[in-house]
């Protein structure tokens, strides 16, 4: 009987070590993974910071783009003065979306890449709204299509907007791109790899 008292003491300790050994291993996978989740939660905080300044700034760009629309639709639809009208709303969308390029991206782009881009798409902008503008004022609700082809028409500008301001997000990242692969004078002193 002490023999088999002590075979069973044996077992249950080599047993009770491998519990442990294993305890020991999920405890370090616990810790690791809770060292995971406090850099995870830093990494949101620092990411809410930005996000809540990027989002004023969404706001702000978007108001000063729906502000220049419905100025040149009001300055085209009371009779006021086309260019200076055309000229103040080419002003806002070019404010508006250097605002916009700049937050968006996920990274910083310099000024001198952001405004030839804004400048392209603001003066497509605006030129895009005056277009309908004077579509709109050429064409009546009794023609063959009624309302269902002014939808389609509001629609289809919308969608050109959305367009001009795509295209100009591509010739900002088109230019950056390129910025990347210039090679400075230093550069271009040192030897190959």
């Amino acid at each position: 009987m002490h023999k088999r008292t002590m075979i069973g003491i044996l077992l249950a300790s080599v047993a009770w070590m491998a519990v442990e050994q294993e305890v020991r291993a999920q405890d370090d996978r616990i810790r690791k993974l809770e060292q995971r989740v406090k850099a995870l939660e830093q990494r949101v905080s620092d990411a809410d910071s930005p996000g809540s300044t990027m989002g004023g700034y969404l706001l702000a760009a978007f108001s000063l783009l729906a502000l220049a629309w419905f100025c040149g639709l009001w300055a085209r639809s009371t009779g006021r003065d086309f260019w200076l009208w055309f000229v103040g709303g080419v002003l806002f969308n070019f404010l508006a979306l250097i605002v916009l390029y700049w937050v968006v991206p996920p990274v910083r782009v310099p000024l001198r890449q952001l405004w030839p881009s804004a400048a392209l798409a603001s003066v497509a902008i605006e030129l895009l709204i005056k277009a309908f503008a004077f579509y709109a004022a050429r064409t009546t609700a009794n023609s063959v299509y009624g309302p269902l082809g002014a939808l389609f028409t509001f629609l289809l500008l919308i969608y050109l907007l959305g367009t001009v301001l795509l295209l100009g997000a591509e010739l900002i990242a088109a230019g950056a791109s390129r910025h990347k692969g210039r090679r400075t004078d230093a550069q271009r002193q040192l030897p190959p790899k």
